[in-house]
């Protein structure tokens, strides 16, 4: 006999999909999985968005809390959405190896570098332009953390989700700052 009460739906399903997603780019908030069950998971997940967010922490997804997640939501979809710039001129440099020096480095280097001072597992990379051991060291922990194939090169799918994590990341940053 279950000791608790579980509701199983889709709003519950799409609550968590919100913080999972918000969750990806942050490590303040924990990773759930989407299963529809509003279970002791989900509900530390809500009290830890509420703590972040200055509500009361009761774990209850209350009108107001489900408006704050949505609004975070809807920023981190915006950050998601495809680029509404021409593609990227460049895409034959990929994968970026061992060796390789570029400009478009330097820039993955400072997205990194930013993006270790929110995850202590990333080790930021020197600044350097260069894809030496630190730079590749920090893309693998990188792709580990974002579930890609750990490489250590920087291909078009890490690139990319760099990207993302440094936008969402920022998003993150200024609202913390309000």
């Amino acid at each position: 006999m279950i000791s608790e009460r579980r509701f199983v739906n889709q709003p519950i399903r799409s609550l968590q999909t919100m913080l999972r997603t918000i969750a990806l780019f942050s490590d303040e908030y924990q990773r759930i999985i989407p299963d529809g069950i509003y279970g002791p998971e989900t509900q530390k997940a809500v009290v830890t968005f509420q703590r972040n967010q200055g509500l009361p922490a009761t774990g209850i997804t209350n009108l107001q809390t489900w408006d704050e997640i949505v609004k975070l939501y809807d920023e981190a979809l915006e950050v998601l959405s495809p680029p509404r710039t021409t593609e990227y001129e460049y895409q034959e440099e990929f994968p970026f190896t061992r060796g390789n020096q570029s400009p478009r480095l330097k820039i993955a280097q400072c997205m990194l570098a930013q993006i270790a001072e929110r995850y202590c597992c990333i080790c930021p990379p020197e600044l350097s332009g260069s894809m030496d051991e630190l730079m590749i060291n920090s893309i693998s922990e990188f792709q580990r953390m974002n579930a890609l194939p750990v490489s250590g090169k920087l291909d078009k799918a890490t690139w990319k989700n760099l990207i993302l994590q440094f936008a969402l990341s920022e998003i993150i940053a200024n609202r913390h700052r309000k």
